[in-house]
């Protein structure tokens, strides 16, 4: 099993209130793998499941598909909330299905 994210349409946040510094997060077909992943990634509600998972699939809400996949590294508590928590190599991101 893989731990599976929908992500929605791109949408402005506060940068200055956001943990990571994001201006956005979201999809949009331009995006890279690398960036689905960058803008996307944080801090999640996980089940303990999440820790013997390999992988983290981010679809799209839009399109209803598989993005990109992620190998997870490592995932920690946050404020009583799981996050992955090591940015993966550019080969461990990977488009899994065209637009």
């Amino acid at each position: 099993m893989v731990i599976h994210l929908k992500i929605g349409p791109a949408r402005f946040i506060d940068a200055a209130t956001d943990p990571m510094g994001r201006e956005w997060v979201g999809w949009t077909p331009e995006q890279t793998p690398q960036e689905i992943y960058e803008r996307n990634r944080g801090v999640w509600h996980l089940s303990a499941r999440a820790d013997r998972e390999r992988y983290t699939a981010f679809s799209s809400a839009v399109t209803g598909k598989i993005a990109v996949v992620v190998a997870n590294e490592e995932i920690e508590a946050a404020d009583g909330r799981r996050r992955k928590t090591r940015e993966p190599s550019p080969s461990q991101v990977t488009r899994f299905t065209t637009r």
